[in-house]
């Protein structure tokens, strides 16, 4: 869709909700008339999330775990491809094919029917104990590890050898090894990771670092993955993938796809049931979706305004409502010496800039879905994802305090803010977006669009330029820290899936890696905020859950009226398409919707069916 045809949706919305409220209003009137005159007050009610299925277009989600039979040919896909396999440099286009080969020490244990509560479990370490200081982790192997039967490596076993090495490549190598190598950054907590006999791992801790269990579990994005020691030697890591994973990649051709095959010596017992998972490389949304109807591919991202048309083409593919979803972009600013975003009056009116609502109701076609009978949760972020069950303050609601106000859409009170900040009649905002950047939803291009739209309602006057995304846009830009003109829209990343880790990647001014450069005062020295830097020090210390989360929702509250960076505006429950042979689909879950389960990715969970279409 069009840039134009968003935006024109977007207008149409608010004419249809205005007339919908004042339609709702009237209703409102005469039904208090009515029960002032003895109306009926019984009532008709409506269906909750539980009646999904009652019209006939959902799938009701079935654990079919126990009929499960091993075997098959999954037909999957990739919509990027990546230079480089290697772990420690690989971008996001490579995450999926990092989790079917790659294990880590720790996994993070999915959801059944629900979202992860993000429990760590083991994995290639079956134990763990923590010393009384919080200081030492102590980790026992779980005997029995191999790796995949590929030269030079052979499937010989998984050793102590494989560990050092590993972290040793960490601290060289990886893109997050800032934000986990205390040799790297003196504010980074793992002081060292050692092997003091075959089966044991010590880590030794600068203090005690309550999400040290989420990195060791992270999975992708260039974190702690074990690879074995011939790396970089007799193994070229770059051009292929030997891991320890369930899958093992068979064959590899460039801008083709990727075959993997199940790996023989898995120790798992369970689970990863289809012997071959293909995953032809799909650059084009339209070429994936045509596929994908015509029964060549087993699943496909369908965005939510194309998953009704698709039902009503191809009935026979089963349409299953999953959790809530929401991307991880974020609204960054610039922060040199004399930046207009200085001035937190200025962050806070393009804040109210924003219409949250109908920016969900749009994107993540909402309205259509009603009208069809298909109950949609919507929800606006905070400073953390609205996926962060348990964390997350609801900006609408009253527990977010004071700040809440500046979520709400509100173009008169933004143009005040702007002329109390001495910019009454608007200003010019360089905004640099990235070309063939990975990460980035499909719809990227229409929805930075319509954010233009929106803040030139406010006074800011957007003036674009594209850059390319590695040469140009990350060093330049999304690594600055917010040494740049203007404004940007970033992915953000995180060493854990871990609300803490989440919070501290961006907003805490030592450890950050992905840092987003403000300063309490000011100044453009990039010196972050003393009050949030507290906060999130106390966060990372505190070991009891239930009080992490309560310093977790001060820092929410504050970041609120502060509006340092402003998260894109949230997302609702999510449709997701398979054909009735993917059985278990969506019945294994991550923290959110997804490719990814704990630490494992979907297909993982998959069986087939070969009696169903």
């Amino acid at each position: 869709m069009s840039t134009t045809n968003y935006w024109h949706r977007f207008t149409s919305a608010r004419v249809g909700r205005r007339r919908g409220l004042q339609a709702a209003a009237l209703v409102g009137a005469s039904a208090a008339f009515l029960a002032a005159c003895g109306g009926d007050d019984e009532g008709t009610g409506t269906g909750g999330a539980g009646d999904s299925g009652s019209n006939g277009l959902v799938t009701r989600v079935t654990d079919s775990t126990k009929e499960a039979k091993r075997g098959g040919v999954l037909n999957w896909f990739s919509a990027t491809e990546s230079p480089s396999f290697d772990l420690a440099t690989a971008n996001l286009s490579n995450n999926d094919k990092i989790i079917l080969a790659y294990n880590t020490l720790l996994q993070v244990k999915p959801g059944v029917m629900k979202a992860s509560d993000r429990e760590v479990g083991g994995d290639l370490a079956q134990s763990w104990e923590w010393s009384p200081d919080l200081l030492t982790l102590t980790m026992k192997i779980r005997p029995g590890i191999t790796w995949h039967n590929k030269a030079p490596v052979n499937g010989r076993p998984f050793d102590t050898e494989d560990v050092n090495f590993s972290w040793d490549r960490v601290t060289r190598l990886s893109g997050d090894r800032s934000q986990i190598a205390n040799v790297v950054n003196p504010n980074a907590p793992i002081l060292s990771m050692t092997t003091p006999d075959s089966s044991t791992i010590v880590v030794k801790l600068k203090y005690p670092q309550s999400y040290l269990l989420g990195i060791l579990a992270r999975n992708f994005g260039a974190k702690v993955n074990m690879v074995p020691k011939e790396t970089d030697t007799t193994f070229d890591i770059r051009r292929d993938m030997i891991g320890t994973g369930a899958y093992m990649l068979s064959k590899y051709e460039p801008s083709v796809g990727y075959e993997y095959k199940l790996h023989p010596g898995y120790y798992e017992p369970d689970h990863h049931y289809v012997d071959q998972i293909n995953q032809p490389i799909i650059r084009e949304y339209a070429t994936g979706l045509a596929q994908f109807k015509a029964g060549n591919l087993h699943t496909w991202n369908v965005l939510p305004e194309d998953v009704l048309s698709v039902k009503a083409e191809s009935p026979g593919i089963n349409l299953y409502q999953g959790e809530f979803a929401s991307n991880t972009l974020n609204t960054a600013f610039g922060y040199l010496p004399g930046s207009p975003f200085h001035d937190e009056r200025v962050r806070q009116a393009w804040s109210m800039s924003v219409d949250r609502d109908l920016w969900i109701e749009v994107f993540y076609n909402v309205a259509n879905f009603e009208k069809e009978g298909l109950p949609v949760d919507t929800r606006w972020n905070s400073a953390l994802l609205m996926t962060e069950e348990g964390w997350w303050v609801d900006p609408k609601g009253s527990d977010i305090g004071e700040g809440g106000k500046y979520f709400q859409h509100n173009i008169e009170e933004a143009k005040k803010l702007l002329a109390a900040a001495g910019h009454a009649n608007g200003f010019d905002v360089p905004v640099t977006l990235p070309v063939n950047a990975s990460g980035y939803p499909t719809e990227f291009n229409a929805q930075a669009e319509v954010f233009d739209q929106m803040m030139r309602e406010s006074g800011f006057r957007p003036q674009n330029q594209q850059i390319d995304y590695v040469a140009q846009f990350v060093p330049q830009y999304r690594d600055a820290q917010g040494k740049f003109d203007g404004l940007i829209y970033k992915v953000g990343t995180t060493v854990a899936d871990d609300a803490v880790a989440s919070l501290g990647s961006r907003f805490q001014s030592a450890a950050g890696a992905q840092f987003y450069g403000f300063d309490a005062g000011g100044k453009g020295d990039q010196s972050g905020d003393p009050q949030v830097d507290s906060l999130l020090a106390k966060a990372i210390g505190e070991i009891d859950t239930e009080r992490r989360k309560g310093i977790v929702k001060d820092l929410e509250r504050y970041l609120a009226r502060k509006q340092y960076l402003t998260r894109w505006p949230g997302g609702a429950t999510g449709f997701q398409m398979a054909w009735p042979t993917v059985q278990n689909f969506l019945v294994y879950r991550g923290s959110a919707a997804g490719t990814s389960v704990g630490s494992r990715l979907t297909p993982y969970y998959w069986w087939l069916d070969s009696s169903k279409t």
